[in-house]
Parts: structure tokens; C-alpha cells; sequence
């Protein structure tokens, strides 16, 4: 089985605290890789509203992707590449699809419906 080496990439600067339930967005980015036998290899972080191509997290997403240094990129959500889906879809088809690397979005990850709560609740 081939283990997908992927760059983390989180732009706190696009959405407020992470969810209640489970963890931060890295540890719930962490257990999305996990689970889907992927491995993360690398984590960039930005904290800005500027286009990708200007957050220097983001150049260094880029520059791994060139290096083939990971097959692909992890984040919560695409909003945090960029809150413009078509400028998302332009950059996966301009500088993922061409190396066959993939972009995951971890908040697909199944959570219960739920809350789990202490056993005698």
C-alpha cells in the first residue's frame, strides 16, 4: 500500500476557534490523515488574507510540491486556501492535479452525532 506523503497547511486567519469536540484543527488534521493511511511530513501555517501565492506558509506548500518532497496537501477546509472555491479549483488544477498530488479537506472526517458523555451521566 502506498502511504501519501502530505504537507499540512492551516490558515488561521479564515476561521475562529476550532470545534468543540475532539481538539484542535492540527490534531483532528493529524487523526484525518491517520485514519486514512496517509502520513504528514510537513505542517505550514499562515495567519493572513492575502491571495495563497502571497502567504509564505503557502509558498512553502508549493516549494515541497515542486521538491517532491510530499504528494499532497491537508487542511481543515478549502476556505483556507482560499475563500474563492473557483481560485481553489484554479490552484488544484494548476499546481496539484499537474504532479498527480491530492488535496484533502479533514473536516469530512465522521464525528458522532452525539455528544459522548462520562459514564453514570
Amino acid at each position: 500500500m502506498h502511504v501519501s506523503r502530505l504537507a499540512l497547511y492551516l490558515n488561521h486567519a479564515v476561521l475562529g476557534p476550532s470545534p468543540a469536540w475532539g481538539g484542535t484543527r492540527t490534531e483532528l488534521c493529524h487523526e484525518y490523515a491517520q485514519r486514512y493511511g496517509h502520513l504528514v511530513v510537513a505542517g505550514y501555517e499562515d495567519r493572513s488574507t492575502e491571495p495563497p501565492e502571497l502567504r509564505p506558509g503557502w509558498q512553502c506548500v508549493t516549494d515541497a510540491l515542486q521538491a517532491e518532497r510530499v504528494d499532497g496537501v491537508l487542511t481543515w477546509a478549502s476556505c483556507m486556501i482560499s475563500a474563492d472555491p473557483c481560485a481553489v479549483d484554479v490552484l488544484y488544477r494548476t499546481v496539484l492535479a499537474p504532479r498527480g498530488a491530492m488535496l484533502a479537506e479533514a473536516h469530512t472526517l465522521p464525528r458522532p452525532l452525539e455528544p459522548e458523555f462520562p459514564a453514570g451521566w
